[in-house]
């Protein structure tokens, strides 16, 4: 690369910046004590063609439409694998109150942990959900999509089996729980 960041193989235009020279359309640079020559964009790579698509073939205008529809088709799917995740979860932190309450007699406190963390996982979800819709976004841009989607879904398959499987023990050592889910039901009513 050539001093300012560009090749020497760029092609250059002389641009009028009011120095003129003796010799008639030449332009002096007063630092260079040459001609200013500045870069022209070739023909084809326009500003911002990358991604609005323009300059590029139909069919490269239709992959990235393609990666894009798949783009959020994923995001919705990952959102909703995220929504299953925090239901999930809401069940964890009911057994959680459940043996709260049995064991340390805690009853006041088991409504009060679920709407503490309802309110504190609902806006994370939210925040995850925009997170992830610019992350796959990125992801179309760099080529690298499928890779992010697959990772992400790995995460979040992980998160929701760990909580399932939570729920299967909990539901071993308490089969009588759903008194406990009655009373939260009935208290986030009133």
């Amino acid at each position: 690369m050539a001093e300012g960041g560009f090749s020497p193989s760029s092609r250059f235009v002389v641009y009028d910046v009011g120095v003129m020279t003796a010799r008639r359309g030449e332009l002096l640079d007063p630092q260079a004590r040459g001609p200013l020559r500045l870069p022209v964009p070739e023909r084809g790579r326009r500003r911002g063609a990358r991604h609005t698509g323009r300059g590029a073939s139909p069919r490269e205008r239709g992959r990235r439409a393609l990666a894009y529809v798949a783009c959020y088709g994923l995001w919705l799917a990952l959102s909703s694998l995220a929504l299953w995740w925090l239901l999930q979860v809401r069940v964890n932190l009911i057994d959680l109150a459940y043996f709260l309450e049995r064991d340390y007699g805690a009853r006041a406190l088991a409504p009060a942990l679920h709407h503490l963390a309802m309110l504190v996982l609902g806006p994370l979800l939210m925040a995850f959900v925009l997170f992830l819709e610019g992350h796959l976004r990125d992801g179309v841009a760099q080529g690298e999509l499928w890779r992010r989607a697959i990772g992400i879904a790995l995460v979040l398959l992980y998160l929701v089996v760990l909580s399932h499987g939570l729920q299967r023990v909990a539901e071993d050592a308490a089969p009588h729980r759903t008194v406990l889910e009655a009373r939260i039901v009935i208290s986030e009513s009133a």
